[in-house]
């Protein structure tokens, strides 16, 4: 049966396909490590025609959202890659080698301050550091080709979003302290003259992980007598060279998206200048002063992704509030919700949300009127009004044009309804049955994939 979901996986997108192969390949069930090899390889061919070539994420947690939660699903064609490549590790470490040294070095584009997400290349990275690690013998180890697969790809800074994977990497390279000072020297080079986009930087210091990576690094360097100047020098020139010059209209708004360390002090652009002074910063260095970080412009500020803006959207989320929630602010108890009134209610808002045709804004159509077909599945007791909510929700994922260009958006909704059908298989025997049956390819597929190999409720909860 998995030969036959394996070959069927080729009818679907690529990054659908590239998901599936590999979650077969990792099944006990696969057997043959000859045919697990071959459905990496094939995983990782397909995986480059994904329609996303790198994850995203929030550069601030409250413009995430459902977004943020897509791009979770491992779906982007560099994550998937090196799946592959991590997958293939276990198995064969010279062609390991080879199908990462086969991923296109990152080339992230520069983002305009309206965006709300950032590029996330972490996955490249800790792939990158783990391939140093395992995929070379002793005698290439002794004639230095770890030391020379990280001189490839340590100096390569384009991005902001880079220097906190970077470092991390650096901070558990398999080198000697020899190796590692000349590719600390060539990391903290490209950082000195890096310029990158304001939003792309912005996110570096939304909770100053980026700042613990570079400290972090500095502090493993000097415990193997490696001078730290150089690199601490580097983000010192990094932080003033972007703090002094065009920033985004709301870097400000990093303070709220999660205090650094807990710290409320250490959050936003001031509390990147004051971590660097009070925990980064050696006699030999000056610290930053307050003339060194004045913006010299501000641009705009993000456009958060599908927020609830237009009429019918706000309409369809009071009406939905109603259904939730009674006069006195209670929610409403399961024999409530079998009356006449709160069926009446529901009625109505099924014709409503049926009727919401369209919206300015794709995005927010799309996942807000995903949104309320989804919870309202799962506010609905087990019965007649659940399937008929159902049958809705899924028709409506069936013929939505979102899919062809917002492939991972539109499957986070389908997948979200398959972990919870599959979690509960008791209750949910009807949607299990409807999913499998669906007119879709991919929403049938990955039904029949998630009964034949189950994941683990523990690795999906992060996703509803």
């Amino acid at each position: 049966m998995l030969v036959d979901l394996a070959n069927r996986a080729h009818s679907v997108p690529a990054e659908f396909a590239a998901d599936a192969l590999l979650r077969i390949a990792a099944s006990s069930h696969a057997g043959d490590p000859a045919w697990s090899r071959q459905l990496i390889e094939d995983a990782f061919r397909i995986a480059a025609g994904a329609q996303q070539p790198y994850a995203r994420r929030a550069w601030l947690k409250s413009h995430g959202g459902l977004a943020e939660k897509a791009f979770a699903q491992g779906l982007d064609a560099c994550t998937l890659q090196c799946r592959a490549v991590e997958a293939m590790l276990a198995l064969d470490h010279k062609k390991a080698r080879e199908l990462f040294e086969q991923i296109p070095p990152p080339a992230i584009p520069r983002l305009s301050c309206e965006d709300a997400l950032v590029y996330d290349v972490s996955a490249f990275y800790a792939t990158l550091g783990d391939v140093a690690e395992q995929a070379f013998s002793p005698k290439e180890v002794a004639l230095q080709e770890p030391l020379h697969l990280l001189e490839r790809y340590v100096p390569d800074l384009t991005s902001p979003v880079q220097a906190g994977p970077i470092a991390s990497m650096l901070t558990g390279a398999p080198v000697p302290a020899a190796q590692l000072e000349g590719l600390i020297d060539a990391f903290a080079s490209a950082l000195k003259q890096l310029s990158g986009d304001g939003r792309s930087f912005s996110a570096t210091i939304s909770g100053q992980s980026d700042a613990a990576a570079i400290e972090a690094l500095a502090s493993t360097g000097g415990r193997q007598r490696i001078n730290p100047l150089p690199l601490l020098d580097a983000w010192r020139s990094y932080l003033v060279r972007h703090l002094g010059g065009t920033v985004c209209g709301d870097i400000n708004g990093t303070g709220s998206s999660g205090m650094a360390f807990g710290n409320p002090a250490y959050s936003g652009p001031l509390g990147a200048v004051r971590y660097f002074n009070e925990n980064m910063r050696t006699g030999a260095l000056p610290a930053i002063s307050d003339q060194e970080v004045q913006p010299a412009n501000l641009d705009s500020q993000a456009h958060v992704i599908g927020s609830c803006q237009s009429v019918e959207c706000r309409q369809l989320s009071t009406q939905f509030g109603s259904l939730v929630l009674g006069p006195d602010g209670m929610a409403y108890a399961e024999e409530q919700k079998a009356s006449a009134e709160w069926t009446g209610k529901l009625t109505g808002f099924m014709e409503a949300l049926n009727g919401w045709k369209s919206a300015d804004d794709p995005a927010e159509y799309f996942l807000w009127k995903s949104r309320f077909y989804s919870d309202l599945f799962h506010v609905l007791p087990n019965g007649a009004n659940r399937d008929i909510v159902l049958a809705a929700f899924l028709a409506w994922l069936e013929q939505n044009d979102y899919q062809r260009d917002h492939r991972v958006e539109w499957f986070y909704r389908v997948n979200a309804l398959i972990i919870s059908a599959f979690g509960d298989p008791l209750a949910m025997k009807t949607t299990m049955r409807e999913l499998r049956n669906s007119g879709d390819p991919v929403i049938a597929f990955y039904a029949e994939l998630e009964r034949l190999l189950p994941r683990p409720f523990e690795h999906t909860v992060s996703l509803l």
